[in-house]
């Protein structure tokens, strides 16, 4: 169990493995601030982010002043 992104590399692709990087690198990182780190929209975050949490990859831990978790 851990926070290696590189582990996940033949399971998630393209933007997702992108925003997944991004949330690794920085866990307290808001949608605004990793769509302006990988080049994509925030609302793309948004559902990106709701793809890795719907696959288990990741959790938030508290709301607004919270950060990620990596999960697997």
């Amino acid at each position: 169990n851990g926070g290696n992104p590189d582990d996940h590399q033949n399971e998630l692709k393209g933007n997702v493995l992108a925003v997944f990087h991004a949330i690794a690198n920085c866990p307290t990182a808001t949608a605004s601030e990793i769509s302006e780190t990988v080049g994509i929209s925030k609302r793309s975050v948004e559902r990106t982010i709701k793809i890795l949490k719907d696959l288990g990859y990741i959790v938030r831990n508290g709301s607004t002043y919270g950060h990620w978790v990596i999960l697997k």
